[in-house]
């Protein structure tokens, strides 16, 4: 019986590894003024290979960068993963700087705290996809998820000042995460936009996340065949405008009256400089699946302080004390013998140096869009969508007074202040149609509104039988 289990078990897997599914990544960053012409033309598939070739063409003349490209091969059914990371260390924890290393004043350089603890994050582009063949290799699901992490700079944050001008400083990295999770129903060697996102750092460009699934086999696709079937993929598409208050409130009204159609409204006022896109979004989606789409920043900003070496109002003390009050508590500990004995001078420091932030947390600043569609509610004129919108905003930073001791030093601590919107709908949404998805005023520092309108579109593929 062994052999004949073992025997069952090679013909299982030779049928089932009949086909194998390449998959190709491609993230393109090109202009606005023509990335959105090409999202609009890869949200049909019968125009999918025009915005193909314009891509094509604008990376040859350098009108647009390729900055990241996998590819990898799996059989039908498995999973593939493919990256290319590299690790990012950076501080968490730091010490005070050493008085003696301190930069003169007319160097002007600021002092740098000396860091402790390091940490790690992986920067680069992740794919991952579990493919399945239909129709005889003409037609692929597969369940997609892609991430693209950058490092572009990092906070500097100028905690304390010295009596003679020079700052203290510390810096923490940004780190930009774009990332989709969806499921794709391609036909196969047909490129499809999986996500679409505005650059943080440049917010005049757009980062295209393009995929490409081709089979390959023992058995070859017949595309004349009889049809037996059609399956689907839906394409959620959405458009986020901010715009001065009394443009916002009649480009609002124009669209809810449906003389012109609300994407022309939006980007006449855009062509105008009325009008600022901040948010692009064209993801593709099967029924009754959540696909995530993800653009955000990593604000990092300190939680904990070191405690603050304190001390005498005034120089009118005895110099030692007053030495031995100005260093920091772990320097007092490991040096109390030094301001004890009687035969040592100890003589007040030109300056005394301040112990920096020690720990930080994170907050995502960007959109988040969790999307998902009824397909009991669907027909072919509209379809229950639902949309989990949470965006959140970065207003900058408070800096806050903590510490000024005798000597004229001062020590600062820093707070962000986060605006946080969230909205979630569900509702029925006309196929082909642009609509208005929200409307928010913005206040304080802020003085203008948001629009976001929203649009579903479908494609249907006809099976064909091998």
């Amino acid at each position: 019986m062994k052999p004949l289990f073992l025997l069952l078990c090679c013909a299982s897997v030779r049928a089932w590894a009949a086909w194998n599914v390449a998959t190709e990544f491609r993230v393109v960053r090109l202009p606005i003024s023509s990335g959105l012409e090409i999202v609009e033309l890869f949200s049909e598939e019968r125009t999918t290979r025009e915005a193909t070739a314009m891509v094509e063409r604008m990376l040859g003349d350098g009108r647009a960068v390729l900055v990241a490209e996998l590819f990898g091969t799996v059989a039908d059914g498995d999973q593939l993963l493919a990256e290319d990371v590299t690790e990012h260390r950076y501080p968490t924890e730091y010490e005070s700087p050493n008085p003696r290393l301190a930069p003169s004043r007319a160097s002007g350089l600021a002092i740098p705290a000396a860091p402790t603890v390091m940490e790690v994050k992986n920067i680069g582009t992740t794919l991952k996809s579990s493919p399945a063949v239909w129709a005889g290799g003409a037609v692929i699901q597969a369940s997609i998820a892609t991430q693209r992490v950058s490092h572009p700079g990092n906070f500097r944050y100028e905690y304390g000042i010295r009596a003679d001008g020079i700052k203290y400083v510390i810096e923490q990295p940004k780190f930009v995460t774009k990332n989709t999770r969806t499921i794709i129903v391609a036909r196969s060697g047909i490129p499809t936009l999986v996500g679409c996102y505005l650059d943080h750092e440049k917010p005049e460009q757009l980062e295209l996340h393009i995929v490409t699934l081709t089979a390959s086999g023992t058995a070859e696709p017949k595309v004349e065949a009889e049809p037996v079937g059609s399956t689907g993929m839906a394409r959620v598409e959405l458009r986020r405008y901010r715009l001065p208050v009394a443009d916002g409130v009649r480009a609002r009204i124009a669209i809810e009256r449906g003389d012109i159609a609300a994407d022309e409204i939006l980007r006449k006022l855009a062509a105008e400089g009325k009008a600022t896109l901040a948010e692009c979004v064209s993801l593709p989606t099967y029924p009754w699946r959540q696909s995530l789409h993800e653009n955000v920043l990593e604000v990092r900003y300190p939680t904990e302080f070191d405690a603050r070496g304190g001390g005498p109002p005034t120089l009118a003390v005895d110099k030692r004390a007053a030495a031995f009050w100005a260093l920091p508590p772990s320097v007092n500990r490991d040096n109390w013998r030094h301001f004890l004995g009687p035969h040592r001078t100890v003589v007040t420091p030109d300056y005394i140096p301040l112990p920096p932030q020690q720990m930080f947390e994170v907050m995502n600043v960007g959109s988040v869009f969790e999307i998902e569609i009824d397909p009991y509610y669907a027909t072919e004129s509209a379809a229950l969508l639902n949309v989990n919108d949470k965006q959140i905003e970065n207003n900058g930073f408070i800096r806050r007074l903590d510490v000024a001791d005798h000597q004229g030093e001062r020590l600062y601590d820093y707070q962000p202040v986060f605006t946080e919107r969230r909205t979630m709908t569900n509702r029925a949404l006309p196929i082909g149609k642009w609509v208005l998805e929200t409307f928010h005023r913005r206040t304080a520092p802020n003085d203008d509104v948001e629009i976001t309108i929203a649009r579903l579109k479908t494609n249907r593929f006809t099976l064909k039988t091998p």
